[in-house]
């Protein structure tokens, strides 16, 4: 029987398909963007029990877990979640950065080299092509002699395409506009699945730009947040506060038609649908042999990006999160088995209370003036270091210096020791290091920080941090990015097959999770990781 089969078959029945029995037959890694750690803790009055309230009763929780770099955004974020290590080494370091090699800003996903499948927008023209190294998918598929099935599901590309990695069988992401679909990028595939394209022409995208968002209970019962009328929250195109009930139908035009679903949490609905979807259409966790799924939930971020993080707005989504998630884990039971999955959840970043909300409580914080500090950073080189063109480019809290004009003027340390002593003493400005001399620094952590998302060949010249609260930001609505706590701090828990409850207070960095993940499973890990496995989850 065996010669008839061969020797690769023989390998696959008698080794690999074995050892898979000791697998679950589906991992779902879920990130929630922008969701600080407390979020788990905040609404938890209203959680129901099969949400994030089962995640924390059933699964091992991570209660201490930092991003260990900066900056801390979304690109880069689920880059690290995925490849186990950090922007130095897998070169994601922001989501879009200057490049001097091409002397413009770039995306971290953009691929000209590929086309958009499902649209005929140039959305898909994306790839993982600048990600330096291979994702936990990657591990799967190399494990599993390409046997494991690996897909990224997401509102936004880049959330969708860096967690998949190079070898996925597909990833996706929304397009809004005018008609509202799911699409994809040549990269993956020459067309949409069947079920995609059935989906797209379904009814559950249109129904959903059809609803008001009002409240999930009476508006007068939040408690968890701050009044519905505030100065510190952003309002949709077309309202004139930022109040309940929108009116999505009628706002649609003036926000994008159904982009405007994406800053509601029916973008989380309509997330958890598409991946529903994928899972039938795509036979994920029907054999022995481990699959991946990689969902973001992304209307976190676009709610907390507009609204900020004391809204009703967004305990609301949190709120209506929690139900997507305990419907999605019942979906599971039923669909592989109860017992048979394992699933994670953390997030790519956390977020800050907008500076004019901490103003009002009297605690430190402030908007950075970049627009004026770049055109003053610009004047002070050309007059004081007789360097026109010195500053080529100032983007992600980096500066990046014209090599030819440093050579031409011929500039010293005193000089480069002026502009970096003119941008210490500008409002808001926390640290500042040239990039040469990152390592001479150690012992505090956000220099530590700024070594870990330093990329030797991508990053710039100079960096500098903000002081604690200032953001580079609108004066409403929440944004992240710093080494701060506030922004560091996220939720980390594991649950299902393999996964004994529990929780550790230990030290985890978010490039951690992959080893982890890795060590559970017994498969190879991803190829440039630098994180450790996590001791609690294995004891």
């Amino acid at each position: 029987m065996f010669k008839k089969l061969g020797w690769l078959a023989f390998l696959v029945v008698s080794g690999f398909g074995l050892q898979a029995q000791n697998r679950p037959k589906l991992v779902v890694g879920i990130v929630v963007d922008q969701m600080r750690y407390d979020y788990l803790y905040r609404y938890s009055s209203r959680f129901s029990e099969n949400g994030f309230k089962r995640l924390m009763r059933d699964g091992m929780v991570c209660h201490n877990t930092h991003y260990s770099y900066v900056p801390t955004y979304t690109a880069p974020g689920h880059a690290s979640i995925y490849t186990g290590t950090t922007p130095a080494v897998h070169g994601i370091i922001s989501n879009e950065w200057y490049s001097r090699q091409e002397g413009k800003m770039v995306y971290c996903t953009q691929d000209s080299g590929f086309v958009t499948i499902g649209s005929e927008s140039g959305a898909g023209e994306m790839s993982p092509a600048r990600l330096l190294c291979g994702t936990l998918g990657d591990a799967f598929k190399l494990f599993s002699q390409g046997q494991s099935k690996v897909f990224g599901v997401a509102l936004k590309d880049r959330s969708a395409i860096l967690p998949a990695g190079f070898s996925a069988d597909g990833a996706f992401w929304f397009e809004g506009g005018k008609r509202g679909q799911w699409i994809t990028s040549s990269y993956y595939a020459t067309q949409l699945p069947h079920w995609a394209e059935k989906f797209n022409k379904g009814n559950v995208i249109s129904g959903l730009l059809g609803k008001d968002w009002n409240t999930l209970y009476p508006l007068t019962t939040y408690a968890n947040s701050g009044p519905d009328n505030n100065n510190f929250e952003g309002k949709f195109a077309g309202e004139d506060r930022p109040v309940f009930p929108h009116r999505l139908k009628l706002l649609s035009t003036l926000n994008g038609g159904y982009d405007i679903l994406k800053t509601t949490p029916f973008g989380n609905t309509l997330t958890t649908e598409f991946a529903k979807e994928l899972i039938d259409g795509e036979k994920l966790g029907d054999d022995e042999v481990p699959d991946l799924l990689a969902i973001s939930y992304s209307s976190t971020d676009y709610v907390g990006h507009k609204f900020g993080t004391n809204s009703v707005e967004l305990e609301d989504t949190y709120l209506r999160l929690d139900d997507e998630l305990g419907k999605f884990f019942d979906y599971l039971d039923l669909k592989i088995g109860r017992g048979e999955w394992m699933v994670f959840l953390t997030a790519d970043h956390a977020g800050v209370e907008p500076p004019s909300f901490l103003a009002s409580k009297r605690i430190a914080g402030g908007y950075f003036q970049s627009e004026q500090f770049e055109s003053q950073l610009k004047e002070f080189a050309s007059k004081n270091c007789n360097a026109e063109g010195l500053i080529e480019n100032v983007s992600n809290n980096q500066i990046f210096l014209n090599a030819d004009i440093v050579d031409t003027c011929q500039l010293g340390d005193s000089e480069i020791e002026q502009i970096t002593d003119f941008i210490q003493n500008f409002q808001g400005i926390d640290k500042v290091v040239l990039s040469g001399e990152l390592e001479l620094f150690s012992g505090h952590d956000m220099y530590e920080k700024l070594k870990r998302g330093f990329h030797n060949r991508l990053s710039g010249d100079i960096l500098y941090t903000l002081l604690p609260g200032w953001v580079e930001y609108d004066q409403t609505g929440s944004t992240h990015g710093s080494g701060y706590e506030y922004d560091t701090h996220v939720p980390l828990v594991f649950m299902g097959w393999g996964v004994k409850p529990g929780s550790t207070y230990e030290p985890v960095d978010i490039e951690d999770i992959a080893p982890t993940v890795s060590g559970i499973l017994k498969i190879t890990w991803p190829q440039a990781t630098t994180g450790n496995p996590i001791p609690a989850v294995f004891k």
